[in-house]
């Protein structure tokens, strides 16, 4: 026998609520829940095609969701890599510019650079001991 879903379903209490999902039959293509909404408890069944509706809808989304960023790393990725290059090129640049601008100074100045330690002996600015 087929029974056409339960707009508002039986009222469920704490003593009889099994009998009442008993008395839902599993329809073909039916699909049967608890509904609980401001503490009422009501048993329903959703029809199999609004659950196919549903699962199409979800997967058309998802889908969509899929494409569009499929689509924006196409477009954004190429213009990434692009400007990672182009930053590599301009700082290889300025180093290489800088490296030059420094040894330039250093051969013109003759400034040879070192490591230093001082030594305290004890001895004071005019030769005398502390």
């Amino acid at each position: 026998m087929h029974r056409p879903p339960l707009a508002k379903g039986p009222h469920l209490d704490r003593r009889g609520g099994r009998d009442h999902l008993r008395d839902m039959e599993a329809s073909e293509g039916m699909i049967r829940f608890i509904d609980i909404r401001n503490g009422e408890v009501r048993a329903a069944r959703l029809p199999g095609w609004a659950v196919a509706l549903g699962g199409a809808a979800a997967l058309a989304v998802g889908l969509a969701v899929l494409v569009l960023g499929v689509g924006l790393l196409l477009v954004l990725a190429p213009i990434a890599i692009g400007g990672a290059l182009i930053a590599r090129w301009r700082l290889r640049k300025a180093l290489r510019e800088a490296r030059t601008l420094y040894a330039e100074r250093q051969a013109r100045d003759g400034v040879i650079e070192g490591d230093f330690r001082v030594i305290d002996d004890g001895r004071t600015d005019d030769g005398s001991r502390r």
